[in-house]
């Protein structure tokens, strides 16, 4: 149907599909219509410095940086409030995951379980 150029490499990662949108991240965070490829937003020039790979959750896009994890509205691309979660101690959330209620973080040294109270528990 469409393809986009990424011969400059922005994207390196598929976050998911929801209600008609295709959600990438990278270098950018980007939203385009399944249907015909066109951008419907990308990262504004405020945006963070994304880091590893993030998720879909519901209406939301969890996204990991240097410096935390942000929140993105799906339909816009602006950074809502906040995530509510707490960057990691020692380095990054690195590839994050849903799995029901509980949020895993995988980094080059650990795997990071959170659960609806935010609380966190390590297995290394």
């Amino acid at each position: 149907l469409w393809t986009l150029d990424n011969s400059r490499r922005e994207y390196a990662c598929l976050l998911g599909a929801w209600d008609g949108a295709v959600y990438l991240s990278g270098e950018k965070c980007a939203a385009f219509a399944c249907a015909d490829g066109r951008p419907l937003w990308r990262n504004r020039p405020d945006a963070p410095d994304f880091y590893g790979r993030g998720a879909l959750a519901g209406k939301t896009l969890l996204v990991p940086a240097r410096d935390g994890l942000y929140a993105l509205d799906t339909v816009t691309g602006v950074r809502l409030r906040g995530s509510g979660i707490e960057k990691p101690s020692a380095g990054y959330f690195g590839t994050i995951l849903f799995y029901g209620d509980r949020m895993l973080a995988v980094s080059q040294d650990r795997i990071t379980i959170y659960n609806r109270a935010k609380q966190a528990s390590d297995n290394r």
